[in-house]
């Protein structure tokens, strides 16, 4: 496990389209991924996950890339982190982690949501999306 990771599979599915499971796959954090599939463009995945104490903190995550992940929009807690992000890769690769910014998170359950934008022109149009963690910075 990567130190202070809250690992995708152990999150809460608060909203979802098609099926979210875990799925392992080596050399992630805890060897699995939170697993999204058969969502189309416009769905959204929401997730939640807890914060022991309120306040502003930095907010990484890491992700999988593959040849039929989509092109998603990441929010937190209702607000964009960042622009869409595209999770299409030749191969199966888990990404550097992504700096998604700094957000205000509530002590107690807060979101994480992935909304499908669509999908690289190679990619086979799945609309998948794999989360490994995220990991929180207090500032």
């Amino acid at each position: 496990r990567v130190a202070g990771a809250i690992e995708g599979e152990e999150m809460d599915v608060i909203t979802k389209t098609g099926t979210v499971e875990p799925q392992e796959w080596p050399g992630l954090s805890n060897e699995k991924q939170l697993w999204w599939i058969d969502g189309k463009p416009g769905d959204r995945l929401i997730l939640a996950f807890d914060v022991a104490e309120a306040g502003d903190y930095h907010v990484l995550a890491r992700f999988l890339k593959a040849p039929d992940y989509g092109i998603m929009q990441l929010y937190i807690n209702g607000q964009k982190a960042g622009g869409p992000i595209d999770f299409y890769n030749k191969d199966v690769v888990p990404t550097d982690e992504f700096d998604l910014g700094v957000f205000h998170l509530d002590k107690g359950a807060n979101e994480i949501a992935a909304r499908i934008v669509g999908a690289n022109e190679k990619a086979e149009k799945r609309y998948m999306f794999g989360l490994d963690y995220v990991r929180l910075e207090a500032q």
